[in-house]
């Protein structure tokens, strides 16, 4: 992409890892336990504890242009510190 003029030789890049929710029929998925807030009918809030299942797309994006330059797939419960090496180099 350098050699195309697409983005210069160096930059600035953007690590971003947003969970991406699924079901637990999707094999190889991870789950975590998390807290919700729920309202009633009532108006009272209430904190609740869900189990979500799903993936964690970890993207290096060109700060400047937006492409996105590498992407690896982890499940939702692991750290994405671990991952963010893997995708800059």
């Amino acid at each position: 992409m350098a050699k195309a003029g697409i983005v210069g030789a160096e930059g600035t890049g953007i690590i971003d890892a947003t969970d991406r929710e699924t079901t637990a029929r999707d094999k190889g998925c991870g789950q975590v336990t998390r807290q919700r807030r729920v309202t009633d009918k009532r108006g009272h809030v209430h904190e609740i504890e869900v189990t979500v299942y799903g993936w964690k797309p970890i993207v290096l994006l060109d700060a400047a242009s937006k492409i996105p330059l590498a992407v690896k797939v982890v499940p939702i419960h692991e750290n994405e510190v671990l991952s963010r090496r893997a995708v800059v180099t």
